[in-house]
């Protein structure tokens, strides 16, 4: 298995996982707003990217929100879904970034470099109840002695 975690880190697995946790505080922010939207009866997003979604008239060039686009990559809900497929979608990162430094120890460097230790603990602080458990070992996997 070590083979699979070194070609998916060189197709850019690093780049796009750090990416997702990275997107960890603006997706909890949307996930608020659109959970405040629905209990006052409006469940259209602010800037109307959902609608865009719902009516395939949405494209890369139109940026799909982040929340959108982690949906599509990891498979879990979509927009108006909530904070917890955001939270699902973050777990889902921190369990990759584990299982691939766990099985490829040559993989910790780059994502030391790319961030992901303060990504990972930032992702822990806005998602306790889901998250905290799967960064905590994806930052004990990393080899970082304070992962708790």
């Amino acid at each position: 298995m070590p083979d699979i975690a070194a070609a998916a880190a060189e197709a850019g697995a690093i780049d796009v996982l750090t990416e997702v946790l990275s997107a960890a505080p603006a997706m909890a922010a949307e996930a608020k707003i659109a959970a405040a939207a629905a209990a006052h009866g409006n469940a259209s997003s602010t800037d109307g990217s959902a609608a865009k979604v719902r009516n395939g008239n949405s494209s890369a060039a139109d940026g799909d929100d982040d929340q959108e686009v982690a949906s599509k990559v990891f498979g879990v809900g979509g927009s108006g879904s909530g904070s917890s497929t955001v939270a699902a979608v973050q777990r889902q990162a921190c369990m990759a970034v584990r299982n691939m430094v766990v099985r490829n120890t040559e993989l910790r460097p780059g994502f030391l470099a790319a961030g992901a230790e303060e990504l990972l603990r930032s992702v822990k602080l806005l998602f306790p109840g889901s998250c905290k458990d799967v960064a905590s070992a994806a930052l004990r996997d990393l080899g970082l002695d304070n992962y708790n």
